[in-house]
């Protein structure tokens, strides 16, 4: 989601090394971790190729559109590491789906049954999560990363871009989870692409 296939981004090595960190040992399963690891490489590989540079400002809140499993993964990285999070969906029922399912899998994993990871440390970690209706985004205006995993449509994601340019502060890193669709044509929905 960092990495867009047109626009060229530079980190230093520093930032390169902080962002592997933060991927690093999740806590969410080898899945939510390998896809996190491979994320850091990609912003590695983009260091290395030639263009503007980019300032990775403090990582303090995250929003996340879509309650549904990759958006539940998501969130539960952040949480992990202690990041305040906004998860938003369309309607009740799915954001509360989406909430309890952050609980079970606390409860289910592997660290909680072994006893590494406390119920007080799992209450922590949900506390750090709001849920959100508004359909206008305002909820995200002071995140600092949005990462929207919606149904794999161009027209839905690009909707949802158009709100978020409109929506987020001017310094929040805006990305996509999704598979296969054009990156760039979904950030050109926003008013400014290059975030």
């Amino acid at each position: 989601c960092f990495v867009q296939s047109k626009r060229r981004v530079t980190l230093k090595i520093s930032q390169q090394m902080h962002l592997r960190r933060l991927c690093s040992n999740t806590g969410t399963g080898p899945e939510a971790s390998s896809g996190l690891q491979h994320l850091a490489t990609s912003v590695e590989v983009a260091g290395e190729i030639s263009g503007s540079e980019l300032s990775v400002p403090s990582l303090n809140s995250v929003g996340v559109i879509g309650a549904g499993t990759m958006g539940v993964g998501i969130a539960m990285c952040f949480l992990n590491k202690g990041i305040n999070v906004v998860l938003c969906e369309a309607n009740k029922e799915n954001l509360d789906r989406g909430l309890d399912s952050i609980s079970n899998l606390y409860h289910r994993s592997s660290a909680f049954r072994k006893g590494n990871l406390t119920e007080e440390q799992v209450q922590q970690r949900i506390s750090l999560i709001n849920g959100s209706l508004d359909e206008s985004y305002s909820d995200l205006k002071e995140c600092d990363v949005v990462i929207e995993a919606a149904f794999e449509n161009i027209g839905l994601k690009k909707d949802i871009f158009q709100k978020l340019g409109k929506a987020c502060k001017d310094t929040a890193i805006l990305c996509t989870n999704t598979s296969y669709l054009d990156i760039d044509e979904i950030a050109d929905a926003s008013e400014h692409p290059e975030r």
